[in-house]
């Protein structure tokens, strides 16, 4: 097991506590595709943005680099932009 630290204000935080940084989309797909085989898209909300990831064929990121607030918006957009429901983003 290694231990690695990613996030907003990881890197400062990596320096000063002698820990590896890896960079948060890289982090999210390895965990992701660690603990599941076969995963398409994820979708990570956080505080300070919202993310896709489309793991077919490679990797697509698409952002928004909006705070939070933003984040229903995001949700709204990526079942469009998925073309499925809401109720089907579970």
């Amino acid at each position: 097991m290694e231990l690695s630290i990613s996030g907003s204000a990881a890197m400062g935080m990596a320096e000063k506590w002698k820990v590896p940084f890896v960079q948060e989309v890289y982090a999210t797909r390895i965990a992701a595709t660690t603990l599941e085989d076969d995963i398409d898209v994820i979708i990570e909300l956080g505080g300070e943005d919202a993310k896709i990831l489309f793991l077919k064929d490679g990797m697509e990121v698409r952002m928004n680099g909006s705070c939070a607030g933003g984040t229903g918006a995001f949700i709204d957009q990526m079942a469009t932009l998925l073309n499925i429901s809401l109720e089907e983003m579970n």
